[in-house]
């Protein structure tokens, strides 16, 4: 069969599971459609309606926004999908700018009075649970409460889809291969441990203040003047200019980021392309700033590995080695459903995923729907550190890195090693630390978060978080003590932006 026909009868076989009610086999039909034929506006189209059936509208409004681009008869239609899945996102703005554009339309200005009065409410519902939810906070607490309560408000939460990702990229054996070459000392080895996943385990006895590891990030990004590869502060007049505007502290560091993510993508946007996208945060938006930069650089590795072996692009979570990388909504079986539901700010996943694809010119491109974002930010969200800075002036210029063999130390509340990062004098390089004597065979642990908090805050955290529920020695001695770890509360989500 061609390319057309193996479309025609998967998107056939999509519509006649549409009208059955089969929503997510026809979305699957429709994949198949897409992949066959990605030109064709209909494949587009119809996931969309099904996405918005299955209630994942940043799906659907990706899907929507390649089929209204297409410039076919059903460009209309899209056009309403596409107004239908910002109000599911409760972007009642953006919906409204859709609706006025087809104001000729009767259905259209119907659908625009009833998007005004759904915006009114919504918003009303959001300043009750603020003035209630807030009441009780107080100083840094309060001030980011209200900045999170901000961009409900303006954005809405889109939830993510939890899912199950076997086969030889998930299993143990496969992510130990890939990630232990990047462990820098002998004293450490990865391995499965049963119930944690993969850990770092010590492989003789080390005394305290042995430095285990020592990381250079996958990814990392920050903003402000420092090297654009390493995150090291560059000094006014000094650094290594690239062809675009980018600048590296050493003809090394600009070597290893063409090599590894930004020869793909230098250009781009007449090399102006990272500005733009640091220009289109908002103010007080600096935390997703990094996180769309991590995203321009995953796909730029993608863009790499693609090339490298003559492969079509892939869906940068899927290319090696983040494929190996926990996400935070992964299940651990197929059908236990355990993920944690992971809720992303709408309005930042909106302007993330148009401003990536518009740059590099891929909109309608199947390994560059919003799906791949999604799941980009689900990886990130599990296997990120903060970085840091010692000097006053920079300490709040803090970076993000996306690890790999330092995402393998599991948490405890009663860690026995820590992380160390000095953005000043050691850019985004991680040290892993030992702070108590460790028996040849132990688990070595670092803490995700204040371990002096309550037990049942840091259980409800490392829920929120990072969609476990601790079970240290510490956790278990003082659980009796504490409410259960899992009580719903009205703002038990985690939040991705």
């Amino acid at each position: 069969m061609s390319a057309t026909e193996v479309a025609d009868a998967a998107r056939e076989a999509g519509n006649v599971a549409a009208k059955a009610g089969s929503w997510e086999k026809a979305a699957r039909h429709y994949t198949v459609a897409i992949a066959a034929a990605p030109g064709d506006a209909r494949g587009w189209c119809n996931r969309s309606l099904a996405y918005l059936e299955l209630d994942k509208p940043l799906l659907a409004w990706s899907d929507a926004t390649d089929a209204a681009d297409s410039g076919t008869a059903l460009a209309m239609k899209a056009q309403f999908r596409l107004a239908a899945a910002y109000e599911a996102m409760k972007l009642f703005d953006y919906a409204a700018a859709t609706y006025r554009a087809m104001s000729t339309i009767d259905e259209a200005r119907v659908r625009l009075a009833a998007a005004a009065v759904a915006k009114a409410q919504w918003e009303a519902g959001v300043l009750k649970i603020e003035a209630h939810d807030g009441a009780h906070k107080r100083g840094r607490e309060l001030e980011a409460f209200k900045a999170l309560m901000l961009m409900v408000r303006k954005g809405g939460m889109v939830p993510l889809t939890g899912k199950f990702r076997g086969g030889v990229d998930r299993d143990p054996a496969a992510v130990i291969a890939a990630f232990a070459p990047y462990l820098t000392t002998g004293a450490v080895v990865l391995r499965a441990l049963p119930g944690r996943g993969v850990g770092i385990v010590a492989t003789r006895d080390l005394p305290a203040g042995t430095a285990v590891h020592v990381e250079t990030p996958l990814l990392a990004a920050t903003i402000g003047p420092a090297c654009y590869h390493c995150l090291r502060t560059l000094r006014e007049g000094m650094g290594v200019p690239c062809a675009c505007d980018r600048v590296f502290c050493s003809s090394a560091c600009k070597a290893a980021a063409q090599a590894a993510y930004h020869a793909p993508l230098c250009a781009a946007a007449g090399g102006r392309a990272v500005a733009v996208l640091e220009a289109g945060a908002e103010i007080g938006m600096a935390t997703a700033t990094r996180y769309i930069s991590l995203m321009w650089k995953l796909l730029g590795a993608a863009m790499v590995h693609a090339q490298a072996t003559g492969t079509p692009l892939r869906p940068p979570p899927d290319t090696a080695p983040f494929c190996h990388l926990a996400r935070v909504t992964d299940w651990a079986t197929p059908t236990s459903g355990e993920a944690q539901p992971l809720f992303m700010v709408a309005q930042i996943m909106v302007i993330g995923c148009t401003q990536l694809r518009d740059l590099t010119g891929m909109r309608g491109k199947p390994a560059l729907s919003a799906e791949w974002l999604c799941d980009a930010a689900a990886m990130v969200k599990s296997n990120i550190m903060v970085l840091h800075s010692s000097t006053p002036t920079h300490a709040s210029r803090r970076g993000q890195a996306l690890m790999g063999a330092g995402s393998f130390f599991n948490h405890s509340c009663v860690p026995n090693t820590m992380n160390i990062s000095n953005m000043e004098t050691t850019g985004a390089t991680v040290t892993f630390t030992t702070v108590r004597a460790v028996k040849k065979g132990e688990e070595l642990t670092i803490s995700y978060l204040d371990e002096g908090a309550p037990v049942a805050e840091r259980r409800a955290a490392l829920r929120k978080h990072y969609g476990f529920t601790c079970t240290c020695p510490k956790c278990v001695t003082e659980t009796t003590l504490a409410a259960p770890p899992d009580e719903p509360l009205a703002t038990n989500m985690l939040i991705m932006w």
